[in-house]
Parts: structure tokens; sequence; C-alpha cells
């Protein structure tokens, strides 16, 4: 007969979160992604997740819930989302095998395995200076807006007589 080989069906999952601006970027965000494995913070946030599973993985299932509700669910190796709104997520990827006997993973037979991530999405909120003094004597001589999950921003200061000095988009 010919040698069996043994197939184990496991994934090593990883996560690589979208990184908003530059590491070096001076920013005003609040709870702003920083590194790549960072399962947290502010809105949108844009997270890939990797199933890197044995050979033997041939079917492959994510699952993502806000809270209890099922939100998504996708069937590719990986699969990337981007949470919009703030809340307690979960995310489930399982990985099995064609030569699984069984429908039920708790069967010790079935070649299932399967891993999960827990992801925060923070609330959004601004915080405006409604007065600054750019006559560089060292007080409040910056007009920075602290700011998490915005969608949109605009913003135009206005001097004293009602003239517009300064018209932006980016909070940052």
């Amino acid at each position: 007969s010919e040698p069996v080989q043994p197939i184990a069906v496991r994934s090593h999952p990883t996560s690589v979160t979208t990184i908003r601006g530059e590491k070096t970027e001076r920013t005003n965000e609040v709870e702003r992604p920083v590194e790549e494995g960072c399962l947290s913070g502010s809105a949108p946030l844009d997270i890939l997740f990797k199933s890197n599973p044995t050979p033997a993985a041939e079917f492959f299932q994510w699952k993502i819930y806000k809270g209890t509700e099922l939100i998504v669910t996708r069937t590719d190796q990986d699969t990337r989302y981007t949470f919009q709104e703030p809340g307690q997520y979960q995310a489930i990827g399982w990985v099995m095998s064609s030569a699984c006997p069984c429908q039920d993973d708790a069967d010790p037979d079935c070649q299932v395995d399967s891993a999960s991530f827990t992801i925060a999405v923070s609330e959004s909120y601004i915080r405006v200076p409604n007065a600054f003094s750019p006559n560089g004597d060292g007080k409040n001589d910056e007009f920075r807006v602290e700011y998490r999950s915005l969608r949109e921003f605009d913003c135009k200061i206005y001097n004293r007589w009602g003239k517009l000095v300064y018209h932006w988009t980016d909070p940052a």
C-alpha cells in the first residue's frame, strides 16, 4: 500500500491593520491605528485577516459579528473588512479539509481548525478650541482639533470682523 500522509488542518491567523498616515506624522487623531497588529482604534478601521493555513486546508470561512449579530460571512482564505461603526466585534476564521467526514467540528475526527479575533472600534468625537492667539507668545499659538473617527471635516476660521482667514478639510 502507499504510505499514508498525515493530514493536519491548522491555521495560524494573523491580522494586518491599515495604518492611517505615516508613523512619524504629527496628528491629533485619538486612538488612531499606528501598528499593523492593532485590533482597536477609531473608525474607519480597516483590517486584513489572514488564515495562514497548512497545505491540507481546502475550505475557508470567515464570520464577523457585532456583539451577537452576524454582519458578514465570507469564504476566502484571507478577508479584508472595514469597521465603520463603533462597537465590539469578533472575527472568526475556520479552515477545513475535504477529508472531513463530519458536519460537527466537535467530532474528534473532523479536520477543522478555527481562531477568533476581538476588535474594539471606538466612538467618534471632536474637540475644537473656541479661540486661539497666533501672536508668537507661546500661549495658545496653535489651533489644533482633537478628533476620533471622523468621516468628514470642514473648518473655517474667521477674524473678529467676520473675514475668512483660513479654511481646511483635513483635521490633522
